[in-house]
């Protein structure tokens, strides 16, 4: 872009970025943001007005929520009080922070007046993080701690990291479900899981016979009550359980036996399908 453009953008994305109107700002944010890479001091200029809005709704939009973490990532300590403002504000507003803190603190962005972890956030905060956290479970040391937290929404947004367990190295795979299983958020998220063993194309973690056990024996008739969720888990598990008979030696197999029978007794969805397609 030539000069004479690039002077011109930046004459004009200044003034919006100053518009007292909040609604202008968070639809300048995407101008902003495109000025980074032609005239960076200018646009990181315009980013610090910009979210410097005396409302701090200026935050609840995922233009400015983009906007500010490309701002972190130039400027960290510059723009590390527009990120504490937001983590401070309430609603839709902090879970959106909340996701700009995870991003930072994977990316190494994160400076000392920042949170330095979930447990630091508010709940709607952690929220956030736990979403962008669950998203990358081979990058966050967090995850463990999410799955036990006290906020049922947050070790909803944590659990559903387990879909993507097994794209982690096996030892990797392998804590993270032990910690999963040992945690409050696995007696209401245990599908996440299930799904990530229904779709498992390798062989199966040894794991996977206790993490059956642990869903089956109190789920009970849910198995097979369409009316509830427990349904679309219990389709999973008979797939799971009939490949680990196939692929296991005697001892898991019983085991193994056992768990089809608390299937049948609980009337598992697709059972008999299952079983006359082994024969």
């Amino acid at each position: 872009m030539s000069y004479s453009r690039v002077a011109f953008l930046t004459a004009h994305v200044l003034r919006l970025a100053d518009d007292p109107l909040l609604a202008v700002r968070v639809c300048a944010a995407e101008a902003v943001e495109a000025l980074l890479d032609h005239a960076p001091d200018s646009a990181l200029d315009a980013a610090d007005r910009l979210l410097a809005h005396p409302d701090a709704n200026i935050h609840n939009a995922i233009t400015t929520q983009r906007l500010l973490i490309k701002a972190l990532t130039r400027a960290p300590a510059r723009f590390a009080p527009h990120l504490k403002r937001a983590l401070h504000a309430a609603g839709a507003t902090a879970e959106l922070a909340g996701q700009s803190w995870a991003v930072a603190s994977l990316n190494g962005y994160l400076t000392n007046e920042l949170p330095a972890t979930p447990q630091d956030l508010s709940a709607q905060a952690r929220r956030g993080a736990a979403a962008v956290f669950a998203e990358h479970p081979d990058r966050s040391p967090f995850l463990a701690g999410l799955f036990e937290d006290p906020d049922e929404q947050t070790r909803t947004n944590a659990s559903q990291a387990l879909r993507h367990v097994f794209s982690l190295p096996a030892p990797q795979a392998n804590d993270l479900i032990s910690a999963f299983v040992d945690s409050l958020a696995f007696s209401a998220d245990s599908e996440h899981l299930s799904f990530a063993l229904y779709e498992h194309t390798g062989m199966l973690p040894a794991i996977a016979v206790d993490v059956c056990e642990r869903i089956v024996r109190p789920a009970g008739s849910e198995l097979g009550d369409i009316r509830t969720h427990r349904a679309a888990e219990g389709h999973y598990l008979v797939s799971v359980v009939l490949r680990l008979y196939r692929q296991s030696p005697p001892s898991l197999r019983r085991r193994c036996l056992d768990l089809i029978d608390m299937f049948s007794q609980a009337g598992a969805h697709s059972l008999l399908t299952a079983l006359d397609s082994e024969r």
